[in-house]
């Protein structure tokens, strides 16, 4: 069962002046995601968290938007650059239990929300997959590419640690034609390393992840949570005002 005494806010984060804004009146609630695709409850909290994002929003038919913010947090740094098999990863990490990583979710949960699990062969490194989730962040596209990334790891059995791999997911979500020239240069790799010892500098340990920041860093949600976790997080930033007004053009 979640631990939802990780369901926290920080009221003293709040301003004041954020407050009065109508639920739902063309607003973004802001989410800072702290994840990676290698690690199985960060996949399995994606699929809660999107439940709950398409709940808000066909609650709200004035208008409510998230602008999802990705973060890098690399598990493990040391993973071979090119990947490894997961069943010898497993039984090197893990006191020889291939099946380990598996019990870090219920299983009945994963299948429910759709994070079946069904052909994952692969730990990747993921620092190329960090670089590429951060420019499609930047292009529009990070929750999307995110989505991909954790189907291709888990569903698909790919390893997206290979940058042909990078490159057909970007071909895939129909980025940029430049993105396997800047998969290939050394863009990107400063902050996705900035970013991951920022998280780990803030005590943000691999048995908390995912995290999720919502409303600025007002709610602080960590490790796989309910799917109601998330709506009430959301509800109070609406509630409270804990959002972005979106400019009307």
């Amino acid at each position: 069962k979640p631990d939802e005494s990780r369901f926290t806010l920080h009221s003293l984060r709040i301003k004041t002046t954020m407050a009065g804004v109508v639920p739902g009146a063309g607003v973004n609630v802001v989410l800072d995601v702290f994840a990676d695709p290698s690690w199985p409850p960060c996949y399995l909290a994606k699929k809660q968290l999107d439940v709950a994002l398409r709940k808000a929003k066909d609650g709200n038919p004035q208008g409510v938007s998230f602008k999802v913010r990705h973060h890098g947090y690399m598990v493990d740094r040391d993973v071979n650059k090119k990947g490894e098999k997961r069943v010898q990863y497993c039984k090197k990490h893990f006191d020889g239990s291939e099946t380990f990583p598996f019990s870090m979710i219920d299983r009945n949960d994963a299948k429910k929300a759709g994070a079946l699990l069904e052909n994952w062969e692969y730990w990747p490194n993921t620092l190329q997959a960090h670089r590429l989730m951060l420019l499609a962040d930047q292009l529009g596209k990070g929750y999307e590419t995110q989505d991909l990334l954790y189907a291709m790891t888990y569903e698909r059995g790919l390893n997206i640690s290979s940058p042909d791999v990078l490159a057909q997911a970007a071909q895939e979500l129909a980025l940029p034609e430049f993105v396997p020239v800047y998969l290939e240069s050394g863009e990107g790799y400063m902050e996705v390393e900035a970013a991951d010892q920022q998280a780990k500098a803030s005590n943000i340990g691999v048995q908390h992840l995912p995290v999720v920041l919502m409303g600025n860093g007002a709610f602080k949600l960590e490790g796989v949570q309910p799917v109601h976790a998330y709506e009430k997080a959301i509800a109070t930033c609406l509630v409270n005002g804990i959002v972005e007004r979106v400019r009307q053009t």
